[in-house]
């Protein structure tokens, strides 16, 4: 069935050829020719292609320099095509002084805490999307690339709903006119908690002399912070630099999670006992100075407030073995009982499964056998947009026949850039969700009031494992948790 949507997934077609590097051998092929007007290189498995014409990027305070470009990859969708399906994505690529090829090296480590290059404005390179098709399908000789439209789209940001002490509004309102920030900010300023709490507040003060990216505060300061924690006190950090016009909301949102309160909740319609589930997010990320990952699991309410977490240092491996699992799971899972037994959860895994993590490690470590799995991955899609604007919020591609789904999560708060969309598979799933039912389960807990009222393009449960994996001394965005149920254990083994 032909795509008859209003937004464009860039997404194209390769006949005829069905090995997994040969679309890559292909397009090199046409980027090597006498008349191409691009440069190239390979990461990973993905080509990166730029202009060379096209002006550099300063970068105020830096030796880099930057320029815009496209990132090509296969797209892995688990079909069985008549050739490959090549993705287009957009791309910021770093070049050190005199170099012709960017750097392997991401902006966060390359560049100091207010010094990054200005931000990529997306939609300004869409139309530089069709020149590029053109010369590739203009070099190619008994072959074209195709645009794939063999999907069906789905916008269900009406049926998701932001509920407010006072009142509602859908997700497709909040995003008409003004736009998303100004109407959800107005939507804050003038609703009523749907989860009022009360607050006794105390201030504790401390300068911090910031000079990079990772700054550890002085030991009278985190020697606070340590106090705080082992009385399982809540506390809030806050910057005196910041203008409260922009960061007093968002403060008043974190401090009214922290005692257990929410401003709203989103939550999509006709989605069955949405309000009576727990929510688990999984990931793995890097804390402080630690040479291995830490994997973090978190439990969070239906309304995106954490209620437990859990924590382990492992090595390197991506893969979760038994044990971890088992681990931090049963931990997880037995916390959720504690609080409100026999709810369904639905376990959201930051990544796809290696192919040596089987579903089996899940059913085991499960202490609640009433639950489903979520595979969600931040990479493998494809840009979606609407020449050149942004698609709505909630954007769901769906391809017959295949296990993945895209998804457009959320709408940037900040004009001209596109979020780059995820895909997802339901790898468990014994209510027989349909893939756009969990679309939309995924889109309103991306909207989420977290640590701030701006949705994310990370579901409540994973924000808070990607956080928290990362919390270290030199990451304090995510604490002030203590007052929660929480464990951190170290492994030897995988």
């Amino acid at each position: 069935m032909k795509n008859k949507g209003t937004s464009i997934w860039e997404c194209y077609q390769l006949p005829g050829i069905l090995r997994p590097d040969g679309w890559r051998e292909v397009l090199e092929k046409c980027l090597e020719t006498v008349h191409c007007p691009y440069r190239y290189d390979i990461l990973d498995t993905s080509l990166r292609i730029w202009n060379p014409k096209e002006p550099e990027i300063k970068v105020p305070g830096s030796k880099y320099t930057c320029r815009n470009g496209y990132k090509l990859s296969r797209v892995a969708f688990g079909r069985t095509e008549q050739g490959t399906l090549v993705g287009i994505s957009l791309t910021r690529l770093v070049f050190e002084p005199g170099s012709k090829f960017p750097t392997f090296f991401s902006t966060d480590e390359l560049f100091t805490k207010g010094k990054y290059p200005e931000v990529l404005r997306h939609q300004q390179m869409i139309a530089g999307i069709e020149k590029l098709i053109k010369f590739f399908n203009y070099s190619l000789n008994q072959t074209e690339l195709k645009h794939y439209s063999d999907y069906t789209e789905a916008h269900p940001a009406t049926n998701i709903r932001y509920y407010f002490g006072n009142g509602s509004l859908s997700l497709a309102e909040i995003v008409q006119n003004s736009g998303l920030s100004k109407n959800l900010l107005n939507a804050v300023k003038t609703g009523k908690a749907i989860i009022p709490a009360s607050v006794r507040l105390g201030v504790l003060s401390g300068t911090v002399s910031a000079t990079g990216a990772a700054v550890r505060p002085p030991d009278t300061i985190i020697n606070r912070l340590k106090y705080l924690d082992s009385e399982k006190a809540a506390f809030q950090l806050c910057s005196t630099t910041s203008n409260p016009l922009y960061s007093r909301h968002g403060l008043a949102i974190a401090i009214l999670a922290k005692a257990n309160g929410s401003i709203f909740v989103t939550e999509p319609d006709n989605f069955p006992h949405f309000r009576d589930s727990w929510f688990v997010g999984l990931d793995m990320g890097r804390g402080g100075y630690y040479k291995g990952k830490v994997l973090a699991i978190t439990l969070t309410s239906p309304e995106g407030i954490l209620q437990a977490h859990w924590r382990a240092r492992k090595n390197e491996d991506e893969t979760l073995s038994k044990q971890v699992l088992c681990e931090g799971l049963s931990w997880i899972t037995s916390q959720a009982e504690l609080l409100a037994p026999n709810r369904h959860i639905y376990l959201i895994r930051d990544g796809l499964r290696p192919h040596n993590e089987s579903t089996n490690s899940y059913y085991e470590a499960m202490l609640n056998p009433n639950f489903t799995l979520i595979e969600y991955s931040k990479s493998g899609s494809p840009l979606i947009h609407c020449a050149p604007l942004e698609p709505e919020p909630g954007t769901t591609i769906l391809l017959e026949g295949s296990d993945f789904t895209a998804l457009y999560p959320c709408i940037s708060p900040q004009y001209g850039i596109l979020t780059t969309a995820v895909k997802f598979r339901t790898s468990i799933n014994p209510n027989g969700h349909s893939p756009l039912e969990i679309a939309s389960l995924l889109t309103a807990l991306c909207h989420s009031a977290t640590l701030s009222y701006q949705p994310s393009r990370l579901p409540a449960p994973l924000q808070w494992a990607n956080g928290l994996a990362r919390l270290s001394y030199t990451d304090l965005q995510f604490c002030g948790w203590s007052h929660k149920a929480k464990k951190l254990i170290y492994l030897d083994a995988p």
